[in-house]
């Protein structure tokens, strides 16, 4: 069954398309059997199975799954470059808070469920939170989807989304590192910047709305102004933003 969802994982899954997957199967059977891999009989018994789907057996209160997964996977890639013995003496500390993760959990299962009532999504609303603590950088709370057991898709790991306004804040950080005063004006107007020598850029704040005046940084980070935030990426140096 495995072997023949290849082709087109999704046109044979089994627990969506059952009798085109048994047919599927059938067919990687009978290939096995021509090729001399397995005889007629045992073929023949294997067509007559069911294929069915084994129920997910992950248990509804697992904490973290998706982090649990982050850090088998972490692991993993340890593994190659360890002796042994040193696998035997290897000894692994999580750094997850149980009350924050359940916390994490059911603030992202409250929110989308308010996003699907809004009803201005056609597909169901799907989302991820992670938590650190930002002295150490140590994970605190990871929800990677709305529910492992119909998706074990960690999208805050493997789901590349831009990060929008969310990013805002490390601009802003990086151009007070760098000595720019959180009191500085800056121009709250439509605006085109060029960068990489010919390339432009004309970015518009969130609906299109202006004051056409100048503004103080606090204020351009409060009101999530996109043109004053990429004025100031720009001024700042955007290599240092990226650092």
């Amino acid at each position: 069954t495995i072997a023949g969802m290849i082709q087109s994982p999704a046109r044979y899954a089994p627990d969506r398309h059952p009798e085109a997957s048994r047919i599927r199967r059938d067919t990687v059977l009978t290939a096995m059997a021509r090729d001399g891999f397995i005889d007629a009989e045992t073929a023949q018994l294997e067509k007559s199975q069911a294929v069915n789907v084994a129920a997910f057996e992950g248990s509804s209160n697992e904490l973290a799954p998706y982090y649990v997964d982050a850090v088998n996977r972490a692991m993993e890639s340890v593994h190659g470059e360890l002796e042994p013995d040193q696998e035997q003496a290897l000894r692994v500390e999580t750094t997850i808070d149980p009350d924050l993760q359940t916390a994490a959990e059911n603030a992202l299962r409250h929110q989308l469920v308010l996003l699907d009532k809004s009803g201005r999504r056609k597909a169901q609303a799907e989302g991820a939170m992670v938590a650190l603590d930002p002295r150490t950088g140590k994970v605190l709370a990871m929800v990677g989807g709305r529910n492992y057991a119909e998706s074990q898709l960690n999208r805050v790991t493997d789901a590349k989304r831009q990060p929008g306004s969310v990013f805002k804040p490390f601009v802003y950080a990086a151009a007070f590192e760098s000595g720019i005063s959180p009191l500085s004006t800056y121009r709250d107007a439509p605006q085109t910047f060029q960068y990489d020598d010919h390339a432009t850029y004309a970015p518009a704040n969130y609906g299109r709305g202006y004051s056409m005046h100048d503004v103080l940084l606090r204020d351009g980070l409060v009101r999530s102004l996109n043109v004053v935030t990429v004025d100031l990426a720009m001024r700042t140096g955007l290599t240092r933003v990226a650092a």
